[in-house]
């Protein structure tokens, strides 16, 4: 008998995101290509940032490494995934304290945030 996988779906996860956005005043828009992250959210003040939400323990594809390390370079702000209503938590957490660069730095630490 397999042991069935009980971390919440990745559309659970999305679903609260946007929640919490929207309880933070933004809008968190559906991104559908191929290799872009999930989400391209926007935040009053002209915030703009992409997310990849994932289902808890999964880590972004090698395309959408790719695609996410693109949008970097070109001076977005990348946040390469978020896996769990913890993560979605401190994740508005920071936004909300205008602390943005300082939460995307453990993604980015040898580079440029």
């Amino acid at each position: 008998m397999t042991k069935r996988d009980t971390r919440p779906l990745e559309s659970a996860e999305e679903a609260y995101f946007v929640k919490r956005v929207r309880e933070a005043g933004g809008r968190a828009y559906k991104f559908g290509q191929n290799g872009l992250p999930d989400r391209l959210v926007l935040f009053p003040g002209g915030l703009i940032v992409f997310v990849e939400m994932k289902r808890q323990g999964e880590r972004p594809r090698p395309l959408q490494d790719k695609q996410q390390r693109i949008l970097h370079a070109m001076g977005a702000y990348v946040v390469p995934f978020i896996d769990s209503h913890a993560g979605t938590d401190d994740f508005i957490a920071h936004v909300r304290a205008g602390k943005l660069k300082a939460y995307l730095e453990r993604f980015w630490t040898n580079e440029t945030v």
